[in-house]
């Protein structure tokens, strides 16, 4: 089962340091290998609207003001043995889930609030069932933090399935979509009912890339979700989409591509309705370097969206792009499939 060139299980280390490029006009998927012309970026310091973020350092959490960089608190988690390897954000910029491990593959979540100045306080056990023999693979909080989504799979001890589970916080009710044929993972909310996610068929492509899932239609099949975006697109000589995130006005859906020497990473810009590209954000690059590739955050109205690829940082707002300067740089997970940070 392949994810952009590794496997679900194995490790996932995707840093790419770009230079940016916006291309000139939206466009359709094609099998041009062309690469979309350059545009000049705009130099610019950015104000921050949700400047706090759970980063996960050693797989122990700590909130960080990212305007200035400084380490707000370390988050506590009761108990002892467990480490933290999951976090989400809803867009108030005060409430986050963690996904805590207790060392035997037994998942448990908790709900993270912050103070006024953004300190946090003791992390409270969220009381649904825990994932036993679990391998997290995608969670996602709802912007009015109301459902948390989570992509799973069962570790192989024996008939490996794939799992996604929508939980309300507020009821704890849970529906899930589960299947053998394939893994879903990289969830992202768009409003709160539709979710995207990745998936990949363990057998073939057929059924493979960016998918939207109504959570509120009957059902427990995740293939009965729309197939947004084929695996087999390729835009501007960039293929195999992946890692989907959604703008918070659910007006786009970013998702990363690789290039065509399958080494390197790009960001583009796709609809969120028609599945159609839009802009490629940056242009792919190789490197070794451990710093995350991705979205980095949305800003509630969803009409700027911040990303890093490497040690470049940017601005989204529609077609302009600008490059910017964060006080630190966020690193990529080099153990698994775990994300670390939540924005």
């Amino acid at each position: 089962m392949r994810i952009a060139g590794t496997s679900l299980t194995a490790i996932s280390a995707v840093a790419a340091a770009v230079a940016i490029v916006l291309s000139s006009s939206a466009g359709s998927v094609s099998h041009s290998h062309k690469q979309p012309p350059v545009s000049k970026i705009r130099h610019e310091r950015v104000t921050l609207t949700e400047p706090y973020a759970v980063v996960l350092r050693a797989a122990s959490p700590v909130v960080l003001d990212m305007r200035t960089g400084k380490t707000l608190g370390r988050v506590r988690v009761p108990g002892h043995g467990s480490d933290v390897w999951w976090a989400s954000a809803a867009a108030d910029d005060r409430t986050f889930v963690l996904a805590v491990d207790s060392r035997t593959q037994i998942y448990r979540f908790y709900l993270l609030r912050l103070g006024r100045d953004g300190r946090p306080g003791t992390a409270t056990l969220i009381r649904f069932a825990a994932l036993h023999d679990a391998q997290i693979y995608g969670m996602a909080l709802t912007a009015d933090g109301s459902k948390l989504a989570i992509a799973w799979q069962n570790t192989p001890t024996g008939p490996q399935r794939s799992r996604i589970e929508v939980v309300s916080l507020a009821t704890r009710a849970t529906r899930t979509w589960s299947s053998t044929e394939g893994g879903g993972l990289n969830v992202s909310w768009d409003g709160d009912r539709l979710l995207a996610f990745d998936w990949q068929d363990n057998a073939g492509q057929g059924h493979s890339g960016i998918r939207l899932l109504d959570t509120s239609a009957p059902g427990t099949n995740p293939l009965a979700s729309r197939l947004l975006i084929p695996y087999s697109a390729v835009y501007a000589g960039l293929n195999d989409p992946s890692k989907p995130v959604v703008a918070r006005n659910r007006s786009a859906i970013f998702v990363l591509m690789g290039g065509p020497d399958g080494t390197s990473t790009a960001i583009v810009k796709f609809s969120a309705n028609t599945g159609k590209p839009l802009a490629v954000i940056t242009r792919p690059e190789s490197t070794n370097g451990p710093q995350y590739c991705g979205i980095l955050q949305a800003d509630p109205t969803g009409r700027q969206v911040l990303a890093q690829c490497g040690t470049l940082q940017v601005a989204i707002n529609g077609t302009e792009v600008t490059r910017i300067k964060l006080r630190l740089s966020l690193r990529a997970s080099v153990l698994g499939f775990a994300n670390t940070f939540a924005w």
